[in-house]
């Protein structure tokens, strides 16, 4: 009976929280290895040390102990913060006496699992004080990279809950962490019947080559003329320097019906050889009467602040847009599309 929850649970979690993957691979190796319950080292991979993690950030607030708190950050952060004095600063930002917290939650989605490296972030929620006052506290830290600067804790986020404009108090930085991925050289040869990865690599390629015949031959036809050349032309000279690298691909949102696919994608970021960063998104048809196809109706590049900041959605983070330009149609109508006009 245990092997079988055990096996439920590896399975729910996989097909819940996309993007752990390697998280799970990591586990299963792991317990093979030591002839653990996977259940078990993905509990404490996910959760159990996690949940004392917190627990000693929150003992720390509730005997206001600097020392402690302090000495929980990285050495990346403790060497360029003046934490003593944040610290004490955010003690007072809390108003009372911190007494009690609802529960802890674990934002499974939010991990990375790579052979050098396993970020983590949980949430004190509903932390109360003796005046009546609630707030959140977010934790974000690092518990393995080869950097060892870099190993512990990095921001603390504390949310004032139930006020006008949600006060905010943050305790040291957001350090964003990516694994470079280099950009082909070659197109690759559509084969896939649902061809999103197969058509975001060939605009890439196309973006790095600066490849105006490459870019204008993946939009529809119904885009393709002058002004879409001039547009292309014109993205290659937004871009400063030469495209290198890319970290990560979202495959967003897309509709399907009729044999058709259409949909949005973004590619995080790509870096130029002149250290700028950017992020890409477009909107195409992949596959058209059951047929693979490279229908780009829009290109929008922006070139974005390398700096992540901290925001409350779902990711946790985001990069600041400073300038965009768009290759191609109107993103509204676009977004807008439904199957039946693929028809």
């Amino acid at each position: 009976m245990k092997k079988l929850i055990s096996a439920l649970l590896l399975m729910i979690l996989t097909i819940t929280f996309t993007g752990c993957q390697k998280i799970f691979n990591g586990a299963m190796e792991m317990g093979n290895k030591n002839g653990e319950e996977i259940s078990e080292v993905i509990f404490d991979l996910l959760g159990n040390d996690r949940k004392e993690y917190a627990e000693t950030i929150f003992d720390a607030f509730v005997a206001r102990d600097t020392d402690s708190l302090e000495e929980l950050f990285c050495n990346q952060v403790r060497n360029n913060h003046d934490l003593q004095l944040s610290i004490n600063q955010a003690f007072e930002f809390i108003d009372g006496n911190v007494v009690s917290f609802a529960d802890i939650e674990i934002s499974y989605g939010s991990f990375h699992f790579e052979d050098d490296e396993l970020i983590r972030r949980s949430v004190l929620e509903d932390v109360r004080t003796d005046t009546g006052n609630r707030y959140r506290i977010r934790i974000y830290n690092n518990v393995k990279f080869h950097d060892k600067d870099y190993v512990g804790l990095h921001q603390l986020v504390i949310t004032h809950l139930f006020v006008k404009n949600g006060e905010v108090f943050e305790i040291g930085e957001f350090i964003e962490f990516f694994k470079p991925i280099d950009i082909p050289n070659e197109y690759v040869t559509i084969q896939n019947l649902e061809p999103r990865g197969e058509v975001t690599q060939n605009i890439l390629v196309a973006l790095k080559n600066r490849d105006t015949d490459g870019l204008y031959g993946m939009f529809s036809d119904d885009y393709q003329d002058d002004d879409l050349i001039n547009e292309i032309n014109a993205a290659f000279d937004f871009i400063d320097g030469n495209l290198l690298t890319y970290s990560n691909i979202d495959h967003g949102s897309y509709s399907r019906g009729g044999g058709n696919l259409s949909g949005s994608m973004t590619v995080y970021d790509i870096v130029s050889d002149t250290g700028e960063m950017y992020e890409l998104n477009f909107y195409a048809a992949f596959k058209h009467k059951g047929e693979a196809v490279q229908g780009v109706e829009y290109i929008q590049l922006h070139r974005v602040n390398p700096v992540a900041e901290f925001t409350e959605n779902r990711y946790g983070f985001h990069h600041e847009t400073l300038e965009s330009i768009l290759i191609g149609g109107d993103l509204e109508e676009s977004q807008d599309r439904e199957d039946s006009e693929w028809d």
